[in-house]
Order: structure tokens, then sequence, then C-alpha cells
């Protein structure tokens, strides 16, 4: 088990709490570890703050084995709530985290997030989202999705 962030003093209380934890930029788009080294890889809100999100994505299923399980968490800019502000004039919220919508360089859609992992060699095999009245927001995730939760494989 690794844990990696950008913050040091992140790094450091995972290292107190007896975690082995690495700082790494990931907008240098280079993991530090050999190919296929991982069995699994969680990715969690990390995505939309990556500058180059295809560069981050080839280095993961670089370091995961074929086979290997990647969770990966997003906000849905395509929610019914997004919508609704986009209607009335309004910018889409996805973070509520501080600076310009947390810090979010990039956004996803149920599709695009589909299409992206796709091209980048992996395969989805299900698909979670957060919030109440889970059957209903998963019956129809594009709209009613906050987030994306997604367990995927590397092919």
């Amino acid at each position: 088990l690794i844990g990696i962030d950008i913050v040091e003093a992140g790094i450091e209380l995972a290292r107190k709490k007896g975690f082995n934890a690495l700082v790494v930029d990931l907008n240098a788009g280079i993991l530090p570890f050999p190919d296929d080294h991982f069995d699994g890889i969680t990715f969690l809100a990390v995505l939309e703050h990556i500058f180059d999100p295809y560069s981050i994505i080839r280095e993961i299923r670089r370091v995961l084995r074929p086979g290997g399980i990647l969770v990966i968490d997003v906000p849905n800019v395509a929610s019914v709530t997004n919508r609704a502000r986009i209607l009335l004039g309004r910018i889409p919220v996805t973070s509520h985290d501080s600076g310009w919508d947390g810090g979010h360089l990039h956004y996803f859609t149920k599709h695009a997030l589909d299409r992206f992992l796709r091209d980048e060699g992996f395969e989805v095999l299900t698909r979670k989202t957060t919030g109440g009245l889970s059957q209903l927001r998963e019956w129809w995730i594009s709209l009613l999705g906050g987030e994306l939760i997604y367990l995927c494989t590397r092919r």
C-alpha cells in the first residue's frame, strides 16, 4: 500500500500513522514506479485537478498490471443541478472548496469519462454515484449523479 500526494504535510501525517507515502507531483506526468507494479489504484477527486489528464491516465495504465483494478471518481458537470445552473445563466459548481470551483481544471460527463477511459485502455466494469436514492440515481447517472465513481480494469 502506497499513498501519494503533492502536499508534504499530508504525506508526513500519513507516515506518522505508519503508512508508506510519497510526495509526487502528478502534473509532472511521471509516476515513480515500475511498469505493472500495482494490483489496484484509487484515483479519487484528482483527475479534474491535473493539467494533462491524458498524461497521468497513461502513467496509471503503465503502473497498473494487466487486469488490475482502477477506482476513479470525478464530479459530474452534467448533473441536473448543474444543468439548471447553466439554464439560469450561472456557472456549474462541482466543488465547494476554495478557489475557482475548488481548483478544477477539467469537467467530465458520463459520456466523456466513458470515452476517455476506453480510449486509454480501460474497461469500465461498473458505475456508481453519490447521494440518496442510489438506485434512481444510477438508473440515469448522467443526469442524476453528482459524482461519477467508476470501477475499471486495465485491458
